[in-house]
């Protein structure tokens, strides 16, 4: 994920910071949405499909640590971070917000070079949390297929083991009803290797499934 890819939403009740802020990432080439009061409805991270928050903590209404606990019910540190904005001396706040989930934080003045340094950092923590999570499904998805062809070999493997011991047992003229269970038992078998090429087909490469969009943990 470039740069130019990442999405910041910027919430201040200080219109005058947000410009400033937002102005100065947009020079880093990171895109920016402003808000100047918090909201209530957290679905705004999905509305503008947002990679990352920077927070102020002190604000009207609602102030950021209870915006920051709503989100975190729906998105952890690692789908969404979330760095708050503070002031120098604000830091029985500060605490709470780390405690509440908080990734990071920054201090007004905000120093760009600084802030741009720590949104990469968390963006760069977020990417490794969702590649690993998606190998993970893909191991445990994968693991499925090769206990379900092991089965089935486990089977066809008792089935003509106990074809052997009938066809020792049977008189000559029984033979054909050995024979029709043997027929039975290839037209099996072929059934199951048809089903057995479609699991291994169907095993998942790691590539192509991380650049499917449909499976992005979150944009």
């Amino acid at each position: 994920m470039s740069e130019k890819n990442i999405k910041i939403l910027i919430i201040d009740d200080s219109e005058l910071d947000t410009y400033f802020i937002s102005e100065g990432l947009k020079n880093k080439n990171f895109e920016c949405v402003v808000l100047n009061e918090t909201i209530s409805d957290v679905e705004i991270v999905e509305k503008y499909s947002v990679n990352l928050i920077l927070l102020d903590i002190l604000m009207p209404n609602m102030d950021g640590n209870m915006f920051l606990e709503k989100i975190r019910v729906k998105y952890n540190k690692f789908e969404l971070p979330i760095i708050m904005i503070t002031s120098l001396n604000d830091n029985k706040n500060l605490e709470k917000s780390m405690k509440l989930g908080a990734n990071d934080y920054i201090s007004k003045p905000v120093n760009i070079d600084i802030a741009a340094t720590r949104i990469n950092n968390q963006i760069m923590m977020s990417k490794l949390y969702k590649e690993n999570l998606q190998k993970k499904e893909i191991e445990t998805i994968n693991s499925i297929i090769i206990t379900y062809n092991h089965e089935i070999n486990n089977s066809l493997t008792i089935a003509q083991m106990a074809l052997k011991r009938i066809e020792s047992k049977l008189a000559k003229n029984d033979l054909n009803i050995f024979n029709k269970a043997k027929n039975a038992l290839k037209r099996i078998e072929v059934t199951v290797k048809k089903i057995k090429d479609i699991e291994d087909g169907s095993k998942l490469d790691w590539e192509i499934y991380a650049d499917n969009p449909q499976n992005k943990i979150l944009k």
